[in-house]
């Protein structure tokens, strides 16, 4: 992994090594709508302002535009045309083969390093830009590393990349299954009533009961762990569930988990059980799929049982009309199947880092 402790670092003028160019000057009046970014003064929104038709000799992309008036020294990247207003200099790099996104980007956070000793009446303008050092990671050479910023930054995206991308794969699947828009599957309403009898559980007290030394779930309206809120034992089998697998779902919450061991409940939480038999794999993708619909209920419209039996969810079907339960349960398989695969190579990177670290600090043999 790229570090930027083990590099070399040097202060460089900006005009030595940056192209600075102004932007123009375009007023309201003259602004004509279209779709080509207009860049101003702005610290939100990427620098945009606005959207114009208008072209001219600031027109440009590839590049930066940093501040000199306005939101002083706020620096943003622009891959797309754009069109930039004079309160705003086109930075770009001299070597011109250097001036890819990556390398860009890195050089933008250099610039913004700079943004405490300006102010709206200490304006970042031409000149202070060409007289103004900035410290940049050298070669061997002694001359600006772009390449390394340009791989930095690349590693940096990467990253970040694995560390977001499963949760939007998870937000997309949610969009996918409440608009029963997965592929190779044809999809169909199906009320939750006539999948399941939908019932109240018979609750035992929270603050009755002891939920430390048990090893039976006690399964309450939580949002997370599954529901359970500790591990209880000991009472009267009337209130144990242990027809399992089932869909527990809390009455304020909507929280829907699927439960494959016997358990107790707390108040208010609603037992969804299969009228007919319905695998845990299945059960679970039923219950994402409602999950995605849980919207419409709050604490002042719970999801009751009776609300609960008509509600309508998208699930996948056989070409007869039947539930494709072959269909949920090979996609919750894999499903798990990625994640588990992804948990495993973070914890495989942290180990090995882990052992690395004992090395370096002479632990890794014995003395």
């Amino acid at each position: 992994m790229l570090s930027l402790q083990d590099r070399e670092w040097k202060n460089f003028f900006i005009e030595d090594e940056l192209t600075i160019k102004s932007g123009k000057r375009l007023t309201k009046a003259d602004m004509k709508p279209g779709k080509i970014p207009f860049v101003g003064a702005s610290d939100s929104n990427n620098g945009i302002t606005a959207f114009v038709s208008n072209e001219n000799e600031s027109t440009d992309q590839n590049i930066l535009g940093v501040n000199y008036n306005g939101s002083v020294v706020e620096t943003f990247y622009h891959p797309y045309k754009a069109t930039f207003s004079d309160d705003v200099k086109r930075i770009g790099i001299k070597k011109t083969d250097s001036n890819d996104k990556y390398t860009l980007l890195f050089l933008k956070q250099c610039i913004l390093q700079q943004k405490s000793k300006y102010a709206y009446g200490y304006k970042f303008n031409a000149e202070r830009m060409k007289r103004q050092k900035i410290l940049l990671p050298i070669t061997l050479d002694g001359v600006p590393d772009w390449q390394f910023m340009s791989d930095y930054m690349k590693e940096q995206e990467k990253r970040m990349l694995e560390k977001v991308l499963p949760y939007f794969k998870d937000r997309l699947l949610d969009d996918l299954l409440a608009l029963g828009a997965m592929p190779d599957t044809t999809w169909g309403g199906v009320r939750l009533g006539d999948l399941f009898n939908i019932t109240i559980g018979k609750t035992l007290d929270g603050n009755k009961i002891d939920k430390e030394n048990g090893r039976i779930p006690y399964v309450t309206r939580k949002e997370t762990n599954n529901g359970v809120d500790g591990f209880t034992e000991g009472h009267d089998e009337a209130y144990l569930w242990d027809k399992v697998p089932v869909i527990t779902i809390g009455n304020e919450t909507a929280k829907p988990f699927v439960q494959t061991t016997p358990f107790y409940t707390g108040t208010k939480v609603n037992i969804l059980s299969p009228k007919r038999a319905l695998s845990a794999g299945a059960l679970k993708f039923i219950a994402r799929c409602f999950e995605s619909n849980r919207e419409r209920y709050s604490y002042s419209y719970t999801a009751n049982s009776t609300r609960l039996a008509e509600q309508r969810i998208m699930l996948p079907l056989t070409d007869s009309g039947a539930l494709n339960h072959a269909y949920m349960e090979q996609t919750i398989a894999k499903l798990e199947s990625d994640s588990l695969s992804y948990v495993t190579e973070i914890m495989q990177n942290r180990y090995e880092k882990l052992v690395s670290c004992i090395n370096i600090q002479g632990g890794g043999t014995d003395r």
